[in-house]
């Protein structure tokens, strides 16, 4: 349930801001869903759907909330889980679903593949809608790998780093200058505007 997975979230998220606590997010894709409906019909993409949500279900801890939240998307917040833990679970997700046959009605077996889009939580984050854009860029640079977007703004530069107000993206190697540390597998992308900012510009061109 969306609604519920984002309600969700925003207590999460307010409790790492509160408490310093780690959790990670993660989106995820089925790859070439389109393919699979278009190929083997509706019936065939319904299985596929649950057996990726069943897959999902046992890879993570009861105490995680994942969710799909539209289409073939899902997403997925494990809570009190550092960066390395959350790499291994998502990854371990991955590989299971890969090597997962699913059987369809008329005998055929096929194989799946899944992206992940993860943002680890970070002082620089505005809201939810700001990290779940954060991962959701990542999946979309990537097909059948996890990617990772966004970590470790140094506070004295958050202002300066942060979403400019024309959504427009931020001198990025300022930004990369002034992260500390080894960059190891992040990529950072800012100025990414908001869902709630998307949909004001979406409702101002159809105004005009």
């Amino acid at each position: 349930n969306r609604k519920l997975f984002f309600s969700m979230a925003d207590s999460l998220f307010e409790q790492a801001v509160r408490y310093e606590q780690h959790i990670a997010l993660a989106v995820m894709d089925v790859d070439f869903f389109k393919s699979v409906n278009d190929k083997y019909g509706h019936q065939a993409g319904d299985k596929v759907l649950r057996v990726f949500a069943d897959t999902l279900s046992d890879a993570v801890r009861r105490s995680d909330v994942h969710a799909r939240v539209g289409g073939e998307e899902f997403a997925v917040l494990l809570a009190q889980t550092n960066e390395t833990d959350a790499v291994d679970v998502l990854e371990r997700f991955r590989q299971t679903l890969e090597n997962t046959l699913i059987a369809l009605n008329d005998g055929m077996e096929i194989s799946i593949t899944v992206s992940i889009g993860y943002c680890d939580f970070f002082d620089g984050l505005h809201d939810v809608d700001h990290w779940f854009n954060l991962a959701d860029r990542a999946l979309y640079r990537l097909r059948g790998r996890i990617d990772f977007l966004g970590k470790d703004l140094p506070e004295r530069d958050e202002q300066r780093c942060n979403q400019r107000p024309d959504n427009k993206a931020v001198d990025t190697e300022q930004c990369e200058a002034a992260k500390g540390g080894e960059q190891n597998q992040i990529i950072r992308q800012l100025g990414i505007p908001t869902n709630r900012q998307r949909a004001q510009d979406d409702v101002h061109q159809a105004d005009n």
